[in-house]
C-alpha cells in the first residue's frame, strides 16, 4: 500500500499520503490513522455531480472542541465545498457555500462509526451507522480546481483519529442502499 491509497472504483481517483499511517480495525478492514496536526491523503480535484452519495467510516479518540475535518474539498465560504466536520463529539456536513449545513450529531468515542450523505441535487440526506439522521437542503457545488482530502480540507484543521476510505458513488443512493451497506460492513469494523 505504501504511500498511495488505491481507489478501486471506475474513478481511479488514486489518493496521496501524506504522513498517515496504516492501521487496521479489530477485524482486519485497512484504515489510515492521522494525527490531526499534519495528516491528510489527497486525492486531487474532485467536483461532484449534482446526484452522489459518500460514505465512510470513522473512530474519533476524543470529543475535542476544536472544528476538524474528517472528509472535504475546500473551506470558507468557497462555493465548491463539501466536507464532513468533527468537533464537541458531533460530526455535521457542509455542502456549497455553507448553507447546506447538516448538524448529524454524536459518534461514539473510541469506536468505529459508518457516516455518510446522499445528495439529490439540491437535497441532502444525511446517515449515521446506516440510520437516516436529518434532512438540509443546500446549493450545488460549483466546478474549482480545490484538492479533496481525507482528515483535511486544504484550510481547516485536520482529523485526529481513524478513517477507511470513503465509498463515493456517482449517483443517489436509496435510503435502503445505504442501510444494506453499513450491515454488510460493519462485520468487517468491529
Amino acid at each position: 500500500h505504501g504511500g498511495t491509497l488505491f481507489d478501486r472504483s471506475t474513478h481511479v481517483q488514486h489518493g496521496t499520503i501524506n504522513g498517515a499511517s496504516w492501521s487496521r480495525t479489530r477485524r482486519g478492514l485497512i484504515a489510515n490513522s492521522f494525527n490531526g496536526t499534519s495528516n491528510d491523503v489527497d486525492f486531487g480535484n474532485i467536483t461532484p455531480t449534482a446526484n452522489f452519495s459518500i460514505l465512510f467510516w470513522a473512530n474519533p479518540p476524543d470529543g475535542d472542541a476544536t472544528y476538524r475535518i474528517m472528509f472535504g474539498k475546500a473551506g470558507g465560504g468557497d462555493p465548491s465545498r463539501f466536507q464532513f466536520t468533527w468537533s464537541s463529539g458531533a460530526w455535521g456536513f457542509v455542502y456549497g457555500n455553507g448553507q447546506g449545513a447538516a448538524s448529524v450529531g454524536a459518534l461514539a468515542l473510541n469506536s468505529w462509526s459508518m457516516v455518510g450523505i446522499t445528495v439529490a441535487g439540491t437535497a441532502i440526506r444525511t446517515f449515521t451507522n446506516g440510520a437516516f439522521i436529518a434532512a438540509a437542503t443546500a446549493g450545488p457545488v460549483t466546478q474549482s480546481a480545490s484538492k479533496v482530502y481525507l482528515a483535511w480540507n486544504g484550510t481547516d484543521s485536520r482529523f485526529n483519529g481513524q478513517l477507511v476510505i470513503p465509498i463515493w458513488v456517482a449517483r443517489t443512493l436509496a435510503d435502503v442502499e445505504v442501510t444494506r451497506i453499513y450491515s454488510h460492513l460493519k462485520r468487517f469494523v468491529g
